[in-house]
């Protein structure tokens, strides 16, 4: 078994894809760069998105609240166990081993404001070289 960089890789999602569906609950905003992202305003909220066979993890960029923002909340992907997560990093992963569909329907639930938001920059898929057909 190879570790290491070279045994995972990464596969992004474009967010301006037609296939990916922000629902109720987010809003299209420009981040802090100019570019595009997509800000949870309230508490709950739904992401879909395509994944692909062998894909095991969802990866987003979020806009890191302030040093230290704890502000909890919770991901549910297409019905399975909400996975706790909080916004004092730049990245979330989230297991996706469990969806055997086409699409991932993400349903983000926070438990409260905090002094930050769930802002959304990219997404990708994270898999196995050895599990995944060629592109």
């Amino acid at each position: 078994m190879r570790h290491g960089r070279a045994a995972v890789r990464a596969v992004s999602v474009n967010l301006a894809d037609a296939r990916v569906e922000f629902g109720q609950g987010f809003e299209q905003i420009d981040d802090d760069g100019g570019k595009q992202a997509w800000r949870l305003h309230g508490l709950s909220g739904g992401l879909t998105l395509p994944t692909r066979p062998g894909a095991r993890f969802l990866g987003l960029t979020i806009a890191a609240g302030a040093y230290g923002d704890l502000t909890p909340g919770t991901c549910a992907i297409n019905g399975g166990p909400p996975e706790p997560f909080d916004l004092s990093c730049d990245h979330l992963f989230f297991p996706i081993d469990h969806v055997s569909a086409d699409r991932l329907e993400a349903r983000f639930e926070m438990e409260g404001l905090g002094t930050g938001e769930l802002v959304i920059r990219e997404a990708s898929l994270l898999r196995s070289p050895s599990r995944f057909p060629p592109e």
